[in-house]
């Protein structure tokens, strides 16, 4: 726990300072180069995809966040042993969460003509780039299992690292590919999961320079510790779910009503 300092709070700080600033920014530079490439219609559907991953993200972060509140609060007493058992049960529940997402993922690929107004050109590389976001997501999600130990060692500026790397590394592969003339939905989706693998992987490289003794253990699965993630996860999913669908509902209705062309 060598990390709590106030030099290393200051550099988180600036860290997170810093992240959102880049993607601010790089969001205001990627909008109009896609509207460019793939026109309004096909950008409408990509924006909707977003939305979906908001609502399925509402789940992924309850679990998170308690699977961070739950190991810190043990870890930081000096219960190591405690903190291991939550630790390699949260990561069994994550993957049972990814595995869900993959498979809503799987669902949309196959239907997503029938569930979202699109035309019908644009059906097959819609099912892609929904597909592909799904299954970034539960990346992500796993990924937020290492996320845990950056956290418990204060080092919270690798993770922004690791997301930040995930912004550009997904820009440079989306603009790669539309140079190469594969400029369309279908290959956004595939750039996205490009970019979360590769940040999954810097995570993992990420690990080995923090000071914490967390371990996954294969035999750590504890079945009242996972009820009682999914417990406080399920408070947290109450209190945010009535904001998202405050948020983003009027755009799920707006596709229904007048089609992906009308977000423009």
């Amino acid at each position: 726990m060598s990390g709590f300092s106030s030099k290393q709070s200051l550099i988180n700080t600036v860290c997170n300072f810093s992240s959102l600033l880049i993607n601010v920014l790089l969001l205001v530079v990627m909008t109009p180069y896609l509207i460019k490439n793939i026109g309004i219609s096909s950008y409408g559907v990509f924006a909707l995809s977003a939305v979906f991953v908001d609502y399925v993200s509402i789940l992924t972060q309850s679990i998170t966040g308690t699977i961070n509140r739950e190991v810190g609060v043990k870890y930081h007493k000096g219960n190591i042993i405690d903190a291991n058992e939550v630790y390699s049960t949260s990561v069994y529940v994550v993957l049972c969460v990814s595995s869900l997402i993959f498979l809503i993922g799987l669902i949309l690929f196959y239907n997503i003509g029938s569930i979202i107004s699109i035309d019908e050109v644009m059906v097959h590389d819609a099912g892609i780039l929904f597909f592909c976001v799904f299954v970034s997501l539960a990346v992500s999600i796993f990924n937020s299992t290492l996320f845990v130990i950056f956290s418990l060692d204060n080092k919270t500026n690798y993770i922004q690292a690791v997301n930040l790397f995930r912004s550009f590394s997904r820009f440079i592969a989306i603009v790669f590919l539309f140079e190469l003339g594969f400029d369309n939905l279908a290959f956004i989706g595939i750039a996205t999961l490009i970019s979360s693998l590769l940040s999954l992987g810097l995570s993992f490289i990420l690990t080995r320079l923090v000071d914490v003794e967390l371990k996954f253990l294969i035999r750590g699965f504890n079945r009242s510790v996972a009820c009682c993630l999914l417990c406080f996860g399920g408070w947290f999913l109450v209190n945010q779910v009535g904001l998202v669908m405050f948020s983003k509902t009027d755009i799920l209705l707006i596709n229904e009503y007048l089609g992906s062309s009308s977000f423009w």
